[in-house]
């Protein structure tokens, strides 16, 4: 699969000084495992947020509050999305999905080297999708 590339448009990088301080504390070959799980978990909350706010079909909406109306978005509904993980290196992820929106639909997928093979294609070993994926964002 080929990787995206600066110009492709579907490509966001998040570069903010927050991502930036978990992605040190994680990369650190000093941070020690239960630290590491711990600023995963907050990377991952932070990117869970900004792709359920980037879904097709999220739209700019005036919310009214107390104090008057403020420029926001409304996102869509927990029942029109699917998350699919990468079993093992994907679950977390996909547990931070699931705790911004809860009540989408869920499906897994397991992708494993070849190792027999010279070039250690990937192989997909097992896929439990919704029967409603089709329809999903």
């Amino acid at each position: 699969m080929p990787v995206a590339s600066a110009e492709d448009s579907r490509a966001v990088v998040l570069d903010s000084r927050a991502v930036h301080n978990l992605m040190s504390i994680i990369r650190d070959k000093e941070t020690h495992h239960r630290e590491f799980s711990f600023y995963s978990d907050r990377l991952f909350a932070i990117l869970a947020e900004e792709a359920l706010a980037r879904l097709p079909g999220v739209e700019d909406a005036a919310i009214t509050t107390p104090c008057g109306t403020y420029p926001g978005l409304r996102g869509v509904p927990a029942d029109d999305i699917a998350v699919v993980s990468v079993v093992r290196a994907g679950d977390g992820l996909a547990r931070a999905v699931r705790q911004a929106r809860p009540g989408m639909a869920l499906g897994k997928i397991l992708i494993q080297r070849d190792e027999a093979s010279e070039d250690k294609r990937p192989v997909l070993m097992y896929s439990k999708l919704p029967d409603c994926i089709a329809s999903k964002r």
